[in-house]
C-alpha cells in the first residue's frame, strides 16, 4: 500500500486529570510509522495543563483539542472524538497507556488485507502489561465471530482497548454506550456480538498498558455499581436468548466476579472499609450467593490482608522469579 493510497486513521485520545501520563500517550501516538493521521485530543472535565503543554510544544496545531465542561466518563468523551473523526478507520488510547510505533500500521494492513472481508469490523493486538513488578504480555483471544468468542472463552475473550475500527461501523452502532459510566469495553463488545460482528486479532504485542496503582474507580465507585447493575440488567436476558442458562450463568458469575469483587477490592485497599465490604454483599446478592462468588470474594479478602501488610508485593516478586526460572 502506498502512501498516497494509505486510508486515513483518526485517533481520539482522551484524558482525565493525568496532564503528566498523557504526555507519554500522546507521544506514542506522534512515533506512528503510519501515515496520515488525524489526532483528536478529548479532556473530559479536567484542566490538568494538557492543552498548555501541547501548545508549548508546538502540537497544538496539529491536533483537535476538544474539552467537556462537566465530567461525562469515558465513553462520552470517545464519542465527543468520534464525532470529529474523518478518517476510514479509528483507534482510542487512554491516557495512561502507549503505542509501540508499528501498531496502527500492523492494524491497517491486517485489516484492509482481511480474509473475511466485510464481516471484519476491527482489529486488535496483544498487550503488555506493566506494574511495579515488572511486564506480562497478554495475546488477544479472537478471531472471527464475536458472539461465538463470547461463548467459547467467557469474559476472558474481552480484549482491553487495543482496537483499530471501521468509523462506518462505529456510526451504525451510534457510538459508545454513554449510561455505563464503567465497563466501556464490555459494553461495546456486547453490541458487537449482539450483531453478530467478526473481529480479527495480531497476535503479537503492539501496545503498553500501565498499571500504575492509580484506581479512579474508588473516587466514583457509586456509578460504577449502578453501571454494573444497569449492564447485567439488559445483557443477562440476551445471554439466556443466545447461549440458554448454562453459559448465562458462567458469564454473570465472571462479570460478578470482575465488577463487584474487583471494585470492593480496590476500596478495601484504599482504606474505605464500609463501601469495600457494601460491595462484597452486592457480589453475594447479584450471584444469589453462587459458592464460585463466595470463594471469589474470600480471596479478596485475603489479598487485602497480604497487600496491608506487604506480603503481597513479596510473594507476587517470588511468584515471577519462578516463572523466570522455568
Amino acid at each position: 500500500m502506498n502512501r498516497e493510497s494509505r486510508p486515513l486513521v483518526s485517533v481520539v485520545l482522551t484524558t482525565y486529570e493525568r496532564g503528566v501520563l498523557f504526555r507519554r500517550a500522546f507521544e506514542s501516538v506522534l512515533r506512528q510509522t503510519y501515515k496520515p493521521l488525524q489526532i483528536i485530543v478529548v479532556e473530559d472535565g479536567s484542566e490538568s495543563g494538557v492543552r498548555e503543554w501541547m501548545e508549548e510544544a508546538g502540537h497544538l496545531e496539529a491536533v483537535q483539542y476538544v474539552r467537556h465542561d462537566t465530567n461525562r466518563g469515558l465513553a462520552a468523551a470517545r464519542n465527543t472524538g468520534l464525532e470529529r473523526a474523518e478518517g476510514q478507520f479509528v483507534a482510542f488510547l487512554d491516557d495512561d497507556d502507549e503505542w509501540f510505533p508499528g501498531k496502527i500500521a500492523a492494524q491497517v494492513d491486517a485489516l484492509v488485507h482481511s480474509a473475511d472481508g466485510e464481516k471484519v469490523v476491527g482489529v486488535y493486538c496483544g498487550l503488555a502489561y506493566e506494574d511495579s513488578f515488572g511486564t506480562t504480555d497478554r495475546k488477544p483471544i479472537p478471531n472471527g465471530s464475536c458472539r461465538a468468542a463470547l461463548k467459547r472463552y467467557g469474559l476472558s475473550a474481552i480484549p482491553d482497548n487495543s482496537g483499530l475500527f471501521s468509523i462506518d461501523l462505529l456510526r451504525d452502532l451510534g457510538g459508545l454506550d454513554e449510561t455505563l459510566r464503567s465497563h466501556t469495553e464490555y459494553g461495546f463488545w456486547m453490541r458487537l456480538a449482539e450483531r453478530d460482528y467478526h473481529v480479527t486479532s495480531l497476535d503479537y504485542v503492539l501496545m503498553r498498558v500501565h498499571q500504575h496503582g492509580d484506581h479512579q474507580m474508588t473516587k466514583d465507585y457509586a456509578p460504577r455499581i449502578a453501571a454494573s447493575e444497569r449492564f447485567l440488567s439488559y445483557w443477562e436476558p440476551r445471554w439466556v436468548e443466545w447461549y440458554g442458562r448454562h453459559v448465562s450463568s458462567r458469564l454473570k458469575r465472571a462479570f460478578v466476579i470482575t465488577a463487584f469483587a474487583g471494585t470492593a477490592e480496590n476500596l478495601l485497599v484504599s482504606g474505605r472499609l464500609g463501601d469495600g465490604l457494601r460491595c462484597c454483599r452486592l457480589a453475594l446478592a447479584e450471584s444469589r450467593f453462587d459458592l464460585k462468588v463466595f470463594g471469589a470474594i474470600l480471596a479478596v479478602l485475603v489479598r487485602v490482608v497480604l497487600r496491608k501488610t506487604g506480603l503481597y508485593a513479596r510473594l507476587r516478586q517470588v511468584w515471577r522469579g519462578v516463572r523466570g526460572a522455568t
